[in-house]
């Protein structure tokens, strides 16, 4: 089994992502090596992105400045940094 790609930071961490706008409900799924993650918000305006970054804030319990989008803003593909938890404790919140 593959593993989650992840990135250790000083204070926190850089996770992969995979979005699917327009979805019917809001949704985290882990996949092998990544985070599926349903939005319900359409890629128009950067509209997907502002609900990702809530949507992990939230589930984080964590601002939504701790939450930046490092690559991917125009992709279904993005790697997100996440600062203020650990690598450990974000895999395990986002899994559970």
């Amino acid at each position: 089994m593959p593993k989650l790609r992840t990135a250790a930071k000083s204070e926190g961490c850089i996770i992969s992502v995979r979005v699917v706008p327009r979805a019917s409900q809001i949704k985290i799924l882990k996949e092998s090596d990544h985070f599926k993650i349903k939005l319900t918000s359409p890629p128009v305006n950067q509209a997907a992105n502002r609900q990702l970054q809530e949507v992990l804030a939230k589930k984080l319990s964590l601002p939504v400045r701790n939450i930046e989008i490092i690559s991917g803003l125009q992709s279904r593909n993005k790697r997100v940094g996440i600062t203020g938890l650990s690598e450990q404790q974000v895999l395990q919140l986002l899994a559970s």
